[in-house]
């Protein structure tokens, strides 16, 4: 895991992302504190867990906006626009737990040499094809025990694109490391 920001960075980041949850659904009960945090990323995601299991995740890769804007613009949409799931209900906000992943900016990967230098448990991939992207955080491949190749395939997949795609040359494969913090 790279390291981008210090442990009392994340915490004021954890504590805006908490604010803007409970914020959106109007339940915040404490003004918000003004947070200036301009860090180079290659974007964030947000991922929200009720009672331990997975209730959302969005992100924005490459964004331009400040951290903590583009933190609680993630958290939000994790929480209401993730189509895999319900949108998170207003009694639900006190069980949800907040994750936050910081991209650093990716990196193409050369097929033909440097797929080896994919590290599972460190990198996230992202696939671009036809106008198409996928990207998975680097997580999702340790949690699954995947291999180079799957994780690699599954990008793929989340993209909508043939598992194989990666190997052709009309593929962009990239890699990123992400500095991930939760909630405890």
């Amino acid at each position: 895991m790279t390291r981008l920001l210090t442990e009392e960075q994340r915490a004021t980041l954890l504590r805006g992302a908490r604010f803007a949850l409970e914020k959106h659904f109007a339940l915040a009960g404490s003004a918000e504190r003004k947070v200036n945090l301009a860090i180079e990323s290659g974007g964030v995601f947000a991922t929200l867990r009720l009672d331990g299991e997975l209730r959302g995740c969005i992100g924005y890769v490459r964004r331009s906006a400040e951290l903590p804007k583009l933190i609680a613009r993630a958290v939000v949409a994790a929480a209401t626009g993730d189509p895999r799931f319900q949108p998170v209900q207003p009694g639900d906000v006190t069980r949800v737990r907040i994750s936050v992943s910081v991209l650093t900016m990716p990196e193409p990967v050369d097929k033909i040499d440097r797929l080896d230098a994919i590290e599972i448990g460190r990198d996230g991939l992202i696939v671009e094809c036809d106008g198409v992207r996928g990207l998975l955080l680097p997580e999702v491949a340790s949690e699954r025990s995947w291999t180079r190749d799957r994780f690699l395939a599954e990008t793929c997949l989340k993209a909508g694109l043939p598992e194989d795609s990666w190997k052709s040359a009309n593929t962009v494969v990239q890699r990123f490391e992400t500095d991930r913090f939760e909630e405890v």
